[in-house]
């Protein structure tokens, strides 16, 4: 079950890019269109705190793991991202997520790339997840780009 879920995330990320200006990247190595692959090391030299948008929106994406709702989902992803992927997927989701590995309490960079792109460690109860993650310029710093991957998987 875990590893269909996983595939589903990818799979949903690499669709939510679409609307991204970066080029796109195949869906079957786990990115998404305007999100870097997620990455097991930290790149040297990395800056040690997440870029502030991006650490917003991993915010908004811890709270909804374990119970997502509508209205939570909306002020997390961008309309371009939800054109592609329900909320309703979303949903069942991060409840799947939520299931496998807990509750997450914490997020650490891994990478950092933009201050709207990252690759952060989303640190759980039962495993942790790599997440590459792109955020718009706006001031709300929604998501369009999202790929999560269980580390070490």
């Amino acid at each position: 079950m875990l590893r269909s879920t996983l595939v589903a995330l990818t799979v949903l990320a690499a669709a939510a890019g679409c609307g991204s200006s970066a080029p796109p990247a195949a869906a079957p190595t786990g990115s998404a269109q305007g999100a870097p692959a997620p990455e097991s090391k930290a790149a040297p030299g990395a800056a040690s705190a997440i870029p502030k948008p991006v650490n917003e929106a991993i915010d908004r994406v811890r709270a909804a793991i374990g119970q997502p709702d509508d209205a939570h989902i909306r002020a997390t992803f961008s309309p371009t991202f939800l054109e592609h992927v329900s909320t309703t997927q979303i949903h069942d989701l991060f409840l799947s997520i939520h299931e496998h590995t807990g509750d997450c309490s914490k997020q650490e960079l891994v990478e950092r790339k933009t201050d709207e792109q990252a690759v952060v460690r989303l640190v759980c109860a039962r495993g942790n997840y790599l997440g590459a993650v792109t955020v718009n310029a706006e001031p709300s710093h929604l998501i369009d780009g999202l790929v999560l991957k269980l580390e070490g998987h």
